[in-house]
């Protein structure tokens, strides 16, 4: 195992914060704390904010909603019955079970502090880690609405993969095999671009790798020569007046 998935769900802390009738400025407050993991912040916050004691509870014991979801499941419906929350965990209950069908519950880890950046997600949240790598290398959701301001209304769901991170997490995993390119480097000052190219073209029509990279007035040959040992290219080729 190499990687897990984290899953929440937009609407569990939406209808929680709205059955607490915190304000805009209140609710941005919050989720800024729980987003950044901030539980002794929200704790703090809650302090001074209006609300129902068992409301409150669920918020500062998010921390520690992330073992058994049916426990926690257990734990948030004692404590509210607001609808969009109880649906929402419905909903991941229902996706938990789909995922254990196919063997990879292991994977999983409900996590009902979860939140997104994007307010158009209005159902499952999600997102992968992997070791090596403290922040996530793929996200995603569900987004019923965003569809229809592009012309078609229908459902949605959507995930992307952020390859930054993902290079990273792979080479702190000694995933990434370095090979090198071999072939030709071909370097060319500026003025001779179009020899340069008619030469890459003959060699390349040879069955060579050529790589084309033209030479900067500020860089002497041999940086060409050091960039070209560090890629493995077999030859060196400047390009003059006399090239052929």
């Amino acid at each position: 195992r190499w990687f897990e998935w984290g899953m929440g769900h937009a609407d569990l802390l939406r209808g929680r914060v709205e059955e607490a009738g915190f304000s805009a400025a209140e609710a941005g407050e919050l989720f800024t704390l729980i987003e950044s993991k901030n539980f002794f912040g929200v704790e703090e916050l809650l302090d001074r904010l209006t609300g129902a004691k068992p409301l409150k509870e669920i918020f500062v014991s998010l921390s520690e909603l992330q073992g058994s979801f049916a426990e926690s499941e257990a734990f948030v419906k004692e404590r509210t019955d607001n609808e969009r929350v109880l649906k929402a965990l419905d909903r991941l209950k229902k996706v938990e079970q789909i995922v254990a069908m196919y063997g990879y519950q292991q994977y999983i880890t409900v996590d009902l502090s979860m939140l997104s950046n994007y307010s158009y997600y209005t159902g499952v949240i999600f997102r992968a880690y992997t070791y090596g790598n403290g922040e996530a290398l793929a996200s995603g959701g569900r987004y019923d609405g965003l569809v229809a301001q592009f012309g078609k209304d229908a459902p949605a769901i959507g995930a992307v993969i952020i390859v930054d991170q993902l290079m990273l997490a792979l080479e702190r995993q000694q995933l990434l095999k370095k090979e090198k390119s071999g072939g030709t480097l071909v370097v060319y000052p500026a003025q001779y671009r179009e020899k340069a190219h008619h030469l890459a073209a003959k060699l390349r029509g040879s069955g060579k790798v050529v790589q084309l990279i033209r030479k900067s007035s500020g860089r002497e040959l041999k940086q060409y020569q050091e960039y070209a040992d560090r890629i493995g290219a077999d030859d060196v080729i400047l390009v003059q007046a006399d090239t052929i």
